[in-house]
C-alpha cells in the first residue's frame, strides 16, 4: 500500500512542475528587468494611498484594489515612502500565480504539457502582460480572476452534479467577444492592437 502511494507522488509532481518552473523563471525575469513605476495613473494611485485621507478618495471601480494598496503602503512604510518595490513585487507574484494556474488549466484541457508550456510562455512574453504586472494597477488581479473563472467553469463542467451547463459560461464569454467584433469592429480591432502590443 505504501509503495503505491510513493509511486504516485512523483507523477503528481511531474504534472505541475513544468508550470511552476515556467512561472518561477518568468517571475525572476520580471523582477530582474522591472521598469520604473512611471505610469502616471498607477503612480497617482500610490500617492493617494500614502495620504492621510486615503479613504475619502477611494474609487468605486477599484474597491478590491485600493485596500490591497493600503496594505502594501503599510508594508512600504518601514522601507521608506519612496519605494515602489512592494507594489511591483505584488504584481509580479500575481502574474506568476496567473501563469501557473493558466498552465495547469491548459494542461488539463489539452492533455499536452508542450502546448500548455508554449501558450503560457507566449502570454508571459507579451508586452502588455509584463507591463501591467509591474505597474501599480489592478489589471493583474483581473488576469488572475479570468484564469480562475475559466478553470472553475472547466472543472464544474467536468464534475457537474448540479444540473447547470457550465460550458455555457465559456460559450457566453466567447459569444460576447464575437458580438463586440460584429457590432463594433473598430473597437474590437483596437482591442486586438492593444493586446498584441
Amino acid at each position: 500500500m505504501a509503495s503505491a502511494t510513493q509511486s504516485s507522488e512523483p507523477t503528481n509532481l511531474q504534472n505541475w512542475a513544468p508550470g511552476a518552473l515556467i512561472a518561477a523563471a518568468f517571475g525572476l525575469l520580471y523582477l530582474a528587468v522591472r521598469p520604473p513605476l512611471f505610469d502616471s495613473d498607477g503612480y497617482v494611485y500610490r500617492l493617494v494611498m500614502l495620504g492621510p485621507d486615503r479613504l475619502e478618495y477611494m474609487d468605486h471601480a477599484h474597491l478590491l484594489w485600493e485596500p490591497l494598496q493600503i496594505l502594501m503602503v503599510a508594508i512600504a512604510r518601514p522601507l521608506g515612502n519612496s519605494t515602489i518595490f512592494p507594489f511591483q513585487i505584488f504584481g509580479i507574484l500575481v502574474n506568476c500565480a496567473t501563469l501557473f494556474l493558466f498552465w495547469i488549466l491548459l494542461r488539463r484541457v489539452s492533455g499536452n504539457s508542450l502546448f500548455a508550456s508554449v501558450a503560457v510562455i507566449t502570454v508571459a512574453c507579451s508586452p502588455r502582460f509584463w507591463y501591467l504586472g509591474s505597474q501599480n494597477e489592478p489589471y493583474p488581479l483581473l488576469f488572475l480572476f479570468a484564469v480562475l473563472y475559466l478553470a472553475w467553469s472547466y472543472y464544474s463542467s467536468r464534475n457537474s452534479k448540479d444540473r447547470i451547463n457550465h460550458d455555457a459560461h465559456i460559450a457566453g464569454a466567447l459569444t460576447g467577444i464575437a458580438f463586440v467584433a460584429l457590432t463594433d469592429p473598430q473597437r474590437f480591432a483596437a482591442l486586438l492592437r492593444y493586446l498584441t502590443g
